[in-house]
């Protein structure tokens, strides 16, 4: 029994979420679109009516069973199953969130950097197993699983948001999953029951002594289950619309100031390389070309020429003062000019 309350952790009542201070991520607006009890069918067999989702399921089944019978070459098997089997529950996540053709399996999920969001859900997934297996010795079982239960019903709404802003930051954000909750409203609470009631189809089945690659295709087809379904009420309440992604926090002024200085002094460090090795005119067109990207040239000359005039050996300062003349001469600053002689 132990080992299927880890498997439904995917299952039950609403946690109240917790109130925050940083900005949320989705905009709430009020009214709810209930799903309607016709669809409810349609929902539960999304993923046995498509042949791309069914051929995943199937494949990984068969590798998971495979590594139960190996040992250490089992392990193997199950780690390099595990990659690309949560790299397609993201990219079928994604693409019910944004109501798009449900995507095929290809060889790009075999590489951890290309499926490295997807396994972000394991994070809560071991962090709740393990809060479970740390209350079971020595408590009730039923207070050991109740507040895993609780804990676990608001895994989708942290998929939810992870499905729209691709942010593992955001998407344990209490604010955040608080307002998925909210706007999802009723069909949350329904995507909360039909995974509950299959978690505890699947407890039955186990009880009732059914074949164990039967449990395993069951607890299979619940992971892919909890995906469409949460995916598929992300896109009903048009979430992936309502995304409130902040604009990059610009720099402050004095910020902005010492990045500059610090890229100047960078520019002026290659330059003194130039010169001490004999090549003045290397250094003096390495100081040149920072110059012709900064946004106020003339600023730049000024303090080159100021920072030139500090080195123990002036001689780089002197030509690159002619340079700086000649533009002043150009643009007619006299008072500049007579400062710079």
């Amino acid at each position: 029994m132990a080992y299927f309350a880890v498997a439904c952790l995917l299952s039950g009542a609403l946690a109240a979420a917790i109130h925050g201070v940083v900005q949320g991520t989705i905009r709430y607006r009020h009214g709810t679109i209930l799903m309607r009890l016709a669809e409810l069918p349609r929902e539960l067999v999304y993923p046995l009516s498509h042949f791309a989702i069914v051929l995943p399921m199937i494949v990984s089944w068969l590798l998971f069973s495979l590594a139960l019978f190996f040992g250490i070459f089992g392990l193997l098997v199950f780690l390099t199953t595990l990659v690309p089997f949560m790299g397609y529950l993201m990219k079928l996540l994604e693409a019910r969130a944004h109501n798009a053709v449900v995507p095929a399996f290809d060889a790009e999920l075999m590489s951890f950097s290309n499926s490295a969001l997807g396994m972000f859900p394991l994070v809560p997934v071991v962090s709740l197993g393990w809060l479970y297996y740390t209350l079971a010795p020595g408590s009730p079982q039923v207070l050991a699983i109740v507040p895993v239960i609780a804990a676990s019903a608001v895994l989708p709404a942290l998929l939810g948001i992870l499905s729209v802003t691709r942010s593992p930051v955001q998407s344990l954000n209490p604010v955040a999953l608080f307002r998925f909750i909210r706007k999802t409203g009723k069909d949350y609470l329904l995507v909360i029951a039909l995974l509950g009631v299959t978690g505890v189809a699947i407890v039955w089945l186990f009880e009732a002594g059914s074949p164990s690659f039967l449990l395993r295709l069951a607890l299979i087809y619940l992971v892919f289950l909890l995906y469409t379904l949460t995916g598929g009420i992300t896109a009903r309440h048009d979430l992936p619309e309502e995304v409130d992604i902040p604009e990059p926090v610009a720099l402050t002024p004095a910020q902005s100031h010492e990045e500059l200085l610090r890229e100047r002094q960078q520019a002026l460090t290659h330059a003194y390389d130039f010169v001490s090795r004999g090549n003045r005119a290397g250094g003096l067109a390495h100081i040149q070309a920072h110059i012709d990207n900064e946004g106020d040239p003339d600023e730049a000359y000024n303090w080159f020429f100021n920072t030139l005039l500090k080195w123990e050996n002036t001689d780089g300062a002197l030509f690159f003062g002619q340079i700086y003349l000649h533009r002043l001469l150009r643009q007619q600053h006299d008072h500049q000019v007579l400062k710079v002689l």
